[in-house]
């Protein structure tokens, strides 16, 4: 008896062989397609978080920075600013006038320097929904007057490293389960 003969007498050689595979067989794809909904689900989940999170502190800085833009006091917009980098996913924080001047951001470096691609309608909006970046813009508002902007950039390292785990545990369950 060949090698292939011995393997296949082995494995499905009876009845009760079989039926021990098919199930085995169908529980792993069974297993795998629950990880797989649940990574999906928990990708969507966290996602819409950061969304959150993006939006809210892009309208708590524009509300909190409201009156240092109309006085035009470049050293508190950028204490503003910089006091965000406790948040771990935030890739940049701008504050940004009418015109489209830099007035403070988080890499100093680009203080000074104009962003020309900013809203045309004055109100909350989300640039950008991917999963390396959400990008959130909120508009300063002073007295019913639009004087600038707050655009926030937050990152998915996280939420990557969350995702990776829940993928590995899921695969080890799956695997014991079977």
């Amino acid at each position: 008896m060949s090698m292939t003969g011995k393997l296949k007498y082995l494995l499905f050689g009876t009845i009760r062989k079989q039926l021990i595979i098919s199930v085995a067989i169908v529980h792993a794809v069974l297993m795998a397609l629950f990880v797989w909904d649940l990574t999906d689900r928990q990708r969507d989940l966290l996602l819409e978080r950061q969304i959150d999170q993006a939006e809210a502190l892009a309208k708590s800085i524009a509300t909190s920075s409201a009156g240092w833009v109309a006085a035009r006091d470049i050293y508190g917009l950028q204490e503003i600013i910089t006091a965000q980098s406790r948040y771990s996913e935030l890739l940049f924080a701008i504050i940004i006038d009418r015109d489209g001047l830099i007035l403070a951001h988080s890499d100093t470096s680009h203080v000074g320097a104009y962003i020309r691609d900013m809203p045309t309608t004055i109100e909350p909006q989300l640039l950008s929904r991917t999963p390396k970046l959400v990008d959130a813009v909120s508009p300063i508002i002073l007295a019913d007057y639009d004087i600038g902007w707050v655009r926030i950039g937050l990152g998915q390292q996280n939420t990557a490293e969350q995702l990776a785990d829940i993928t590995r545990n899921g695969i080890i369950y799956a695997i014991f389960a079977i």
